[in-house]
């Protein structure tokens, strides 16, 4: 029984990354330091479905074959492990909790998410690669953290609302 809900986990895993990678790489508007777009999802249901471990997992092999199969600019490492760090975070998010726990526990997350990940590590990613100043580089990238809080924030409630409960179940019935 632990081996199927393991496969099962790894299997949901597989397709939420490939996803994610179509996302990153074919829906999202890319510039020298900004990306807007849509790939958080896939990452954030995996990680409010099977934890942050594997939203983690995720997150990092989602953009290490992104990088790999579709490079936008060398592969960087750096990347990678601020793609883990985000999924990991993601998983703080409660998918099971009321709507008022729900937003007491995601607003610090996120937030949390956007600082670290979204201004600082990715900031401080680019500052390396490209040998730019950091602080100019986190200044442009502020305005993007607020405006993907609001958006993921939205994301992940519609998420907890219409898609876990569905997603638990099937999954319940498969196991």
């Amino acid at each position: 029984m632990k081996n199927k809900s393991f496969l099962i986990k790894m299997v949901l895993t597989a397709i939420l990354c490939v996803l994610a990678v179509i996302a990153k790489r074919f829906l999202s508007f890319n510039v020298w330091n900004l990306s807007i777009g849509v790939s958080f999802l896939p990452i954030l249901v995996c990680s409010m479905i099977n934890g942050r471990a594997w939203g983690g997992i995720c997150g990092a092999l989602a953009d290490l074959i992104g990088a790999i199969l579709f490079p936008f600019g060398p592969f960087f490492p750096g990347f990678t492990l601020t793609a883990f760090v985000s999924g990991f975070l993601f998983g703080f998010i409660p998918s099971e909790a009321g709507n008022k726990r729900f937003f007491i526990a995601a607003i610090p997350v996120l937030i949390s998410e956007g600082a670290l990940c979204t201004v600082f590590l990715n900031s401080l990613w680019i500052s390396v690669l490209y040998k730019s100043p950091l602080l100019p580089i986190i200044f442009t990238r502020l305005p993007l953290a607020a405006v993907m809080f609001i958006i993921e924030l939205a994301a992940a409630f519609i998420i907890k609302r219409q898609l876990i409960k569905p997603i638990k179940k099937l999954l319940g019935k498969v196991s």
